[in-house]
């Protein structure tokens, strides 16, 4: 007798989701203040979003740099700066992502 095995497999991921997964753990674990980058709009002014990630404690740069570990994104994010930050493979998390991954639910930035 023979039968069809529907047992559920995970899709497979990427390359880049697999780096972004790994790094991402990283991240977790850093001691040292994290350099991110933002992109796109936010519900905020751009000076508003850099000094609520500042006082997070994180280094926030107008450009990707060698140094960025993180590319926040809003709505409409900049091509170029997604382009560097995949091209470098960098992390790249959407607002939202970002607001869970840190736990934060106060801060309407995005």
């Amino acid at each position: 007798m023979s039968y069809i095995d529907f047992r559920y497999t995970e899709p497979e991921k990427s390359l880049h989701e697999i780096i972004n997964d790994e790094i991402k753990q990283k991240i977790k674990k850093a001691t040292e203040p994290l350099n991110v980058c933002v992109t796109g709009t936010f519900n905020l002014a751009r000076q508003q979003v850099i000094e609520v990630l500042g006082k997070m404690g994180l280094n926030v740069h107008m450009s990707i740099q060698n140094d960025t570990n993180v590319l926040i994104t809003g709505s409409r994010p900049g091509k170029t700066k997604l382009n560097v930050a995949h091209k470098n493979h960098m992390v790249v998390m959407t607002i939202k992502e970002f607001k869970e991954f840190y736990n934060i639910n106060f801060i309407t930035i995005g």
